[in-house]
């Protein structure tokens, strides 16, 4: 069955289409305190309790994706084939896009926030070509830098890119089932 973390990286390769330059996307980060008194910032987990923070390029568009929230996850017996039923996981995610406004040539653009989240929000699907039942649904954007600072610890720099696209993600799936495990 397939995966958030397979799911948020065909959304990376969606957003990677777009004509900015310099993209760096991360799949699932946390939010990690570097020190007691240091804001959250986001960090990959690299196992056995260690994170990698994700560094703030000066000439790019950095883009992660947190996981606020597990909706639901239903085992649905009846459908599916045998002993593999049908599975159904709902998350809550948060795409958060974060660079240096100087990356864009374009001088006519007066919110570079509001515009760069219209363009990406085109690029995400409402399904995935993995099947028919899997969904993508955009239930808001954020483009007040401070809402987002707050929430995703990214400190606010002047002339700086930074909003986030909130999404609900459908996956269905038939997990394969053997004797003893389920893959």
């Amino acid at each position: 069955m397939i995966k958030i973390t397979d799911i948020l990286g065909l959304l990376n390769e969606g957003f990677k289409t777009h004509y900015y330059k310099d993209i760096k996307t991360y799949k699932v980060c946390e939010l990690v305190k570097q020190s007691e008194e240091s804001i959250p910032r986001p960090a990959t987990y690299d196992g056995r309790g260690n994170y990698t923070f994700i560094q703030d390029d000066t000439n790019g568009l950095i883009i992660y994706h947190r996981i606020i929230d597990q909706l639901e996850n239903e085992e649905d017996l009846e459908l599916g084939f045998g002993r593999n039923s049908q599975t159904k996981e709902t998350y809550t995610v948060k795409s958060v896009f974060f660079g240096q406004q100087p990356a864009i040539e374009d001088d006519n653009i007066e919110d570079i926030n509001y515009y760069l989240a219209k363009e990406f929000k085109k690029l995400m699907p409402r399904t995935l070509d993995l099947a028919d039942t899997n969904r993508i649904v955009v239930t808001g954007i954020e483009y007040n830098k401070e809402v987002v600072k707050e929430e995703e610890g990214v400190e606010y720099v002047p002339e700086s890119i930074l909003f986030s696209i909130n999404s609900t993600i459908t996956i269905t799936g038939i997990e394969q089932c053997n004797t003893l495990t389920c893959n």
